[in-house]
């Protein structure tokens, strides 16, 4: 079982003052802001929101980041899976794992027409 995208990462917001950012800058986590964001756009780039049956869940393991994801039908009868993983090291951007996300919810679009069209 999957869990909704970005569950269990917490965020702070605050004003654009340097030095909060600074005081705050301690409790980043550059592998939840990593996987989160590759959940997340999942998630957006699907148009889903926190009613609609959209399952990620994404790690970082052995300089890769791995996201697997879940689109249901709404009664939950009919699932679409997909994963998918690019290369991960200290240089890597949020702008890939972005990608990613995208990535994955464009091969989960897919999937979903090929089966619609079958039908």
């Amino acid at each position: 079982m999957l869990p909704a995208p970005g569950q269990g990462a917490l965020a702070l917001e605050c004003r654009a003052d340097d030095r909060i950012l600074e005081l705050l800058a301690p409790l980043r986590d550059a592998e939840v802001e990593a996987t989160t964001t590759a959940e997340r756009m999942f998630m957006r780039r699907l148009g889903a929101g926190c009613y609609l049956p959209v399952a990620a869940h994404s790690a970082i393991s052995d300089q890769t980041l791995a996201i697997s994801g879940i689109v249901a039908s709404l009664d939950g009868q009919r699932r679409i899976r997909v994963q998918q993983a690019i290369s991960w090291n200290e240089h890597s951007t949020l702008a890939e794992a972005d990608q990613l996300g995208v990535s994955l919810a464009e091969s989960a679009l897919v999937q979903g027409r090929r089966r619609l069209s079958r039908s």
